[in-house]
């Protein structure tokens, strides 16, 4: 909520002190001047359908090795955006700004198979000490590697504020403040797990049923700039890009399997890019695609601990890196009013 607010509060601030300069015979009198006329203010409302698709991964790094989690996004969305477009001339861009609500979720909880590979640097002192086993030499490569069944929630949030700087009939462009506020939750089950070169005989194993639950976090604050192209009661097409350098990460992972908690806040910086068209077919409605890709890298530290087994109490802190990249597309009916 504090990035929200910040958003918001900056937001208003734009709509409040910005005045762009006046032409001759111009009765423009910034965003103020807009509300108080009925045909400056356009509302909007869309249902919209589409696809996600993409990865969140997390990557853990100590003295004895790495392991890496990479949970996939690959299900359908539905979800709707709902806006009001300021314009001095309700049939063209001309001094217009634009904000907008987006909401999404997905449909199937089906998301495709967690990808867990581990690494492990001293293969002769783990031989050793886990199995007693004199292993001879190290083994190179990926050590441990499991593929499970994942099942997703995805929840995507967005408010962004747009200001035209270049005012013109069919080309317009200007800056973009936003806030993004995204979660994904899964629940994982029925891992096939598969140990190479000498971990074979005692890292292949399979197990049924729900193995973990993991819920992850990111929320950005970005900042970039949108192209218009075409007419508003026409086609309209719009490309933008964001830049967050204000971007936190926060997820959990219940290793159930292993009674094994393991919590991380993360900071870094996330690259958005979008794009749209729509066609006003009728005065009031219209068709809308558009699509959009994001990337994230954050890193931090995450905190492990043991709940139950012959470890519970036993507390790690290690390097992690969280990091995430998905695009969306979407199609769907726009009204306007």
């Amino acid at each position: 909520m504090k990035f929200l607010t910040k958003v918001l509060l900056t937001s208003m601030l734009l709509t409040l002190l910005w005045r762009p300069a006046r032409a001759e015979n111009d009765d423009w009198q910034g965003i103020d001047s807009l509300v108080t006329k009925n045909d400056s203010v356009e509302r909007f409302f869309s249902l919209r359908y589409g696809i996600l698709n993409g990865y969140t991964k997390y990557r853990i790094e100590f003295s004895g090795g790495a392991s890496e989690l990479e949970f996939p996004l690959n299900n359908s969305m539905w979800g709707a955006t709902a806006g009001f477009t300021f314009k001095k001339d309700p049939k063209d861009m001309n001094n217009a700004a634009k904000l907008e609500f987006r909401w999404y979720t997905n449909t199937g909880r089906d998301a495709g198979k967690l990808k867990d590979s581990d690494w492990i640097d001293d293969d002769i002192g783990y031989f050793r000490d886990v199995f007693g086993v004199n292993l001879g030499q190290n083994h190179s490569g990926v050590d441990i590697y499991s593929e499970s069944e994942a099942s997703a929630e995805a929840r995507f949030i967005d408010v962004n504020y747009f200001y035209n700087l270049y005012p013109d009939q069919y080309l317009s462009f200007g800056p973009k403040i936003g806030y993004q506020t995204i979660r994904f939750a899964y629940d994982i089950n029925n891992v096939n797990q598969v140990g190479y070169g000498p971990y074979a005989p005692y890292e292949t194993l399979s197990q049924n049923g729900k193995v973990l639950d993991y819920q992850v976090d990111y929320d950005l604050i970005y900042l970039g700039v949108d192209v218009v192209l075409g007419s508003p009661d026409k086609v309209l097409c719009t490309a933008g890009f964001g830049y967050s350098p204000w971007t936190k990460a926060k997820d959990r992972d219940d290793h159930i399997a292993r009674f094994k908690l393991s919590e991380a806040d993360a900071s870094g910086d996330g690259y958005l890019l979008d794009g749209s068209a729509d066609w006003r077919f009728l005065p009031n409605w219209g068709l809308t695609a558009s699509g959009q890709y994001t990337k994230v890298h954050t890193t931090g530290t995450q905190h492990q601990s043991f709940y139950d087994g012959p470890l519970v109490g036993t507390t790690y802190d290690v390097d992690d890196i969280i990091s995430a990249y998905w695009w969306q597309a979407n199609l769907g009916i726009k009204y306007f009013f």
